[in-house]
């Protein structure tokens, strides 16, 4: 089933992207592309961090964050 609310990428920013949920909420999606194979799916960062109570820039500060400290392990 396609997503209602399909997800864009969020400018300057590699391998991530936003959309919003059933409730009008801003969700993070990140994908992984480790080196010489298929790309993992794509995770949604608000869910699995629970970030939905911060502000846009703040959530968005979190998610980056967080995503690098996963990437660099």
């Amino acid at each position: 089933m396609a997503r209602k609310n399909p997800r864009i990428k969020v400018k300057d920013v590699k391998e991530l992207y936003y959309s919003y949920n059933k409730d009008n909420q801003l969700e993070y999606f990140v994908r992984f592309k480790p080196k010489n194979t298929n790309p993992f799916p794509v995770k949604n960062y608000t869910e699995i961090f629970s970030l939905y109570d911060l502000d846009d820039k703040k959530h968005l500060e979190e998610v980056i964050r967080l995503r690098d400290y996963t990437h660099s392990k």
